[in-house]
């Protein structure tokens, strides 16, 4: 990961920079950051090393749901790609709520925190 500097201001956007190591020689390095455009969205980037040599990286967003409006969620999901706002528009309302008959499994009752996060 680029530690320095860019011209798009990412050194600010740096919520959290660690390193963890396990015992097998792995490594992984951690970077979390703010979106860009969304105060609600948190870019993650893992690489992951074993001794000096990048064998994996991982990248993804994560969306908190309780922000608010509530209503933008189908937003957030098509800022990051078409294809995440289509799962977000099949699985979830637009506020960010669970849409339970679309699940097969999951029930209102018991499984309500899946709405708001959980």
């Amino acid at each position: 990961m680029d530690e320095g500097d860019s011209e798009d201001g990412s050194q600010d956007r740096i919520l959290c920079q660690e390193t963890l190591a396990d015992r097998g020689g792995y490594s992984f390095r951690i970077l979390l950051e703010t979106h860009c455009e969304y105060d609600s969205v948190v870019e993650i980037r893992v690489e992951i090393l074993h001794g000096d040599t990048e064998v994996g990286h991982l990248k993804g967003r994560v969306i908190d749901r309780s922000f608010q409006p509530r209503w933008q969620f189908h937003t957030l999901c098509d800022s990051h790609s078409e294809e995440l706002q289509e799962i977000g528009i099949t699985f979830c309302n637009d506020d960010g709520t669970v849409r339970f008959g679309e699940i097969d499994g999951l029930m209102p009752g018991e499984d309500n925190p899946a709405s708001s996060g959980g």
